[in-house]
């Protein structure tokens, strides 16, 4: 039996329409020939027959940056079991992703941080894009759990305290993979393998019309 995938993306705050859910939806779904379940965590359901939605609560200490509702989808019942892939809302999605979804085997798949820019070996891993087993990786939000505030106060991010905790037990696709579009994309480095272009900072992809821009692509 073929392997079936969950599809997971977090939504909780003012800051994303329910577009930009509709949206990640319609493009996995045009760019990926898997097997999936497409997931939600969220504080605000909207209707969608397609989505899962899974309502979360406030986190019980003042949050700064929602990122940290990430968090949330390590959680231990939540609904999630076996492989799930995580997007960001803010991406667009140029590409096939099923190459992503191959990468499958017990490891905790994720891209490099993208101010890999500046510094080509720069250590942190970003955490717009991420694969993992979801029994496997609980443990993160039950150390988040019980010491969320030092956490929160000690990392800058999610990402800073997942590249922490995977250390050298994880696994970097290659850079070209997923994409900045200020930082890359813009620059000429879309790589014909490209498959997801993250629009962290501005634009979002809303102020493009969900289109990218004409430009030369690099070998």
């Amino acid at each position: 039996m073929a392997q079936k995938f969950n599809i997971v993306c977090v939504r909780v705050g003012p800051a994303y329409s329910t577009e930009y859910v509709d949206k990640l939806y319609d493009m996995v779904r045009a760019n990926c020939t898997k097997d999936f379940d497409f997931w939600c965590i969220t504080d605000m359901p909207h209707d969608n027959p397609n989505v899962k939605f899974v309502k979360v609560q406030p986190l019980p200490v003042p949050v700064r940056w929602m990122w940290w509702y990430k968090m949330y989808m390590f959680k231990y019942d939540i609904g999630l079991s076996g492989p799930c892939f995580y997007i960001d809302l803010d991406v667009i999605i140029n590409g096939n992703i099923d190459k992503f979804l191959n990468s499958y085997d017990g490891n905790f798949w994720i891209c490099q941080d993208f101010n890999r820019k500046v510094r080509p070996d720069y250590p942190v891993s970003n955490s717009s894009v991420m694969l993992f087993e979801h029994e496997q990786y609980r443990k993160f939000w039950d150390e988040f759990a019980v010491n969320m505030r030092n956490i929160m106060s000690s990392f800058r991010g999610d990402q800073d305290y997942i590249t922490a905790r995977l250390d050298k037990d994880k696994r970097w696709w290659p850079w070209h993979w997923t994409i900045s579009y200020r930082w890359e994309y813009l620059e000429g480095k879309a790589h014909p393998d490209n498959s997801i272009v993250v629009f962290h900072g501005k634009p979002k992809p809303h102020e493009l019309d969900w289109e990218l821009e004409d430009v030369k692509v690099g070998a």
